[in-house]
């Protein structure tokens, strides 16, 4: 057998276990479809495209718990399904549903599974509903993992770096990738956590949201990997890929000042911070810290009174120094390394020096990673210099370390908008995806979202922004609509749809996610026509 033919043969049989692991997760998902022998060629279509992606389906008049999904088929006045639809639908939609022969709508929310309600006011027009959901794609992105609505294609500013390696004594290298414009402008209207807000208690979450965040990952990955080939090139392992990959992010310019932050108490996403060649210590940190998750090492963000840094965990045998005594203590949902600095005055008094900092955490060895100053990894920098500048009067100085372990990190995953024209105007419904990166459950959660006309600036009162019924009688000015969500699982999803109408003709939306008080993330979706 030639080595070509034995080629296409190993291809079709990882095509073949690929295909059978996705059928296997798929058939694990459940859905129920509640539906009267009215709406049964609505609940057939649903269910042929369901079993067709492997979804096991079952289909009753009744409400049961324990299925991912829900599909309900009916209006109010439905038999035996009314009562359950009329849970889910607005106020407007029964008022249309009661009040029209040629009217269907359709929501989606989240509550022990995702449930989508498809009203008609006819059975022709549940049916006329149902082919609408599945010809727009409105099941496909339910049922998408990755989040494609997110995607820049625009124009590409490309972005050169080049460093020497190891510092000061070796070789230079050089880097560049491309980044869409659309994508740096999609960054900067992101929450960014403020620095004085930490050192006041306040929630870290931001901080986890800006390590992890999914719209990047295509970047910071292809980043890793023009750095990783260029450490297996020249031969670099282990400990000293680590370094060549630090040795990267230490080499761009410190700078506190950028235009979200013109004081520097504004951490940047690492694509910010990439596209201006800068940043200080928390936007060097955060940068280093994905870009060492995406070459394979666990690595988590350190922040200390007016500084940051990163742990990276790798077996103790590589870091060659001694150790700086470190105890791991738990302050509330926090942990924090207690560093003591008369053990480290002690080391360099008697000239133990570099000593590195390692971290017992999580059941590994995190050591110290220096962003700011071209530091080996685990090597510490002179934290009594540290303490002594910001009058720091303890001997245990802190250091809090931020991991998403054992916190939840909710985020807005994907987002699909679908308008509809109608006698008044235009009815828009955004349908905006939630998921937990975290590892524990996101409770306490808000969907905030307006529609806005265009040229007005979101949050601005404009007599175009109505809430409107299908047949022109203006309800009460609706300039936004806020929903309480429901707690998300680690690597849960959640979906939720809102719905306004307006007479204008160009719109564009803005969403915002809260965690409690904190607002997590936000995005702001570009002018369309409906």
């Amino acid at each position: 057998m030639s080595s070509s033919s034995l080629e296409v043969i190993c291809s079709f049989l990882l095509f073949l276990l690929t295909l059978q692991v996705a059928l296997i997760n798929a058939v694990n998902e459940r859905a129920l479809i509640i539906s009267n022998e009215n709406d049964l060629a609505s609940a057939k279509l649903i269910s042929d495209w369901l079993r067709s992606r492997g979804i096991g389906v079952e289909i009753s008049d009744e409400l049961k718990e324990g299925y991912n999904y829900y599909f309900i088929l009916g209006g109010p006045k439905a038999d035996r399904i009314g009562a359950i639809a009329s849970k889910f639908l607005t106020y407007d939609d029964k008022i249309a549903l009661l009040n029209s022969r040629d009217f269907w709508t359709f929501s989606i929310t989240t509550k022990g599974g995702i449930v989508v309600s498809i009203a008609g006011s006819t059975r022709n027009e549940t049916l006329k509903g149902t082919k609408a959901l599945i010809d727009i794609g409105i099941l496909d992105f339910l049922f998408r993992e990755e989040a494609s609505t997110i995607q820049f294609k625009g124009r590409e500013e490309k972005l050169s770096y080049s460093w020497e390696f190891p510092p000061n004594t070796g070789r230079n290298y050089s880097i560049s990738i491309e980044v869409p414009e659309d994508l740096v402008t999609f960054f900067r209207v992101k929450p960014r956590m403020k620095v004085v807000e930490f050192q006041t208690s306040s929630p870290l979450f931001t901080w986890y949201l800006m390590l992890t965040t999914p719209h990047d990952d295509q970047i910071i990955k292809e980043l890793a990997e023009k750095l990783d080939s260029i450490a297996e090139r020249e031969g670099m392992r282990g400990y000293d890929r680590v370094w060549f990959v630090a040795s990267f992010v230490q080499s761009l310019k410190y700078s506190q000042a950028n235009e979200y932050s013109p004081t520097g108490d504004y951490p940047s996403y690492p694509l910010e911070t990439l596209e201006r060649g800068n940043g200080d210590c928390e936007d060097l940190s955060i940068l280093l810290a994905s870009l060492l998750r995406h070459e394979g090492f666990d690595s988590i963000l350190l922040i200390m009174p007016t500084h940051a840094a990163v742990a990276v965990s790798l077996p103790k045998e590589w870091v060659k120094l001694p150790r700086v005594r470190a105890d791991v203590r738990r302050a509330g949902d926090i942990n924090v390394a207690l560093v003591d600095l008369m053990d480290l005055y002690e080391k360099i008094r008697d000239k133990e020096w570099p000593v590195a900092l390692e971290i017992e955490f999580d059941n590994k060895s995190y050591f110290y990673v220096e962003t700011t100053g071209f530091f080996k990894p685990g090597e510490l920098p002179n934290l009594l210099q540290l303490a002594e500048a910001i009058g720091w009067p303890y001997r245990d100085f802190p250091i809090f370390l931020v991991s998403e372990k054992n916190s939840p990190i909710p985020l807005i995953y994907d987002y699909l908008t679908v308008s509809r024209k109608t006698s008044s105007g235009y009815s828009i419904s955004l349908i905006i995806k939630l998921r937990n990166l975290g590892e524990k459950r996101a409770d306490n959660l808000r969907l905030d979202s307006q529609l806005y006309p265009l040229g007005v600036e979101a949050g601005g009162v404009d007599a175009n922004l109505r809430r409107l019924d299908p047949f022109e009688y203006r309800f009460e000015v609706k300039l936004n609509d806020s929903i309480i969500a429901e707690p998300i699982d680690p690597n849960g999803t959640a979906v939720y749809s809102v719905k306004f109408f307006t007479v204008s003709p160009t719109v564009g939306a803005r969403v915002s996610l809260y965690l409690g008080s904190s607002e997590v993330d936000f995005l702001r979706i570009r002018p369309f026509r409906p």
